[in-house]
């Protein structure tokens, strides 16, 4: 497995999902040295939390992009330049801390018992979810992105 360290501030033919990008897997990519990575991450970075999405990328953005839009926990750019990294940075270290404090308000919180029966699921869908938990040594996958500080919406309260 190679992994590539993602700097915000140097320009790169990747793309990443956002300025708290770290890492990119690639090549051989199975569960145990993601796990690896993941904990040497955490060890040597204590003062931050990893989430690791597994998901393709370009899935990640558009859900995260949806989540973002949700009038609970939306936040405006509040005058950021775009085209400067690091207002763009700050700007994505204010909506994660806004999402974070979102997401540990007792009052938006969804009970799981109020999901049930709303979310609908083929038979193609659950073999997949099956057969990832019964093998969940190959993702799939043939990179995945590391992300400090969990900013990927839809992780950021993990």
């Amino acid at each position: 497995m190679d992994v590539a360290v993602i700097d915000y501030r140097a320009p790169s033919a990747f793309r990443p999902i956002d300025t708290f990008s770290c890492r990119r897997l690639s090549g051989g990519v199975s569960l145990r040295p993601v796990l690896d990575c993941l904990d040497g991450l955490d060890r040597a970075d204590t003062g931050h939390r990893h989430l690791c999405t597994l998901d393709d990328l370009s899935q990640c953005c558009y859900t995260s992009g949806h989540a973002g839009c949700d009038e609970r926990i939306a936040i405006g750019p509040d005058g950021t330049d775009f085209d400067d990294p690091e207002s763009v940075r700050r700007f994505e270290a204010r909506r994660l801390a806004h999402v974070a404090a979102r997401l540990q308000d007792p009052a938006l919180r969804v009970a799981w018992d109020d999901v049930c029966e709303t979310l609908a699921a083929g038979a193609g869908d659950v073999a997949a979810l099956v057969a990832m938990n019964r093998d969940p040594a190959h993702a799939g996958a043939s990179w995945l992105p590391l992300f400090r500080h969990g900013c990927v919406l839809a992780g950021a309260g993990a």
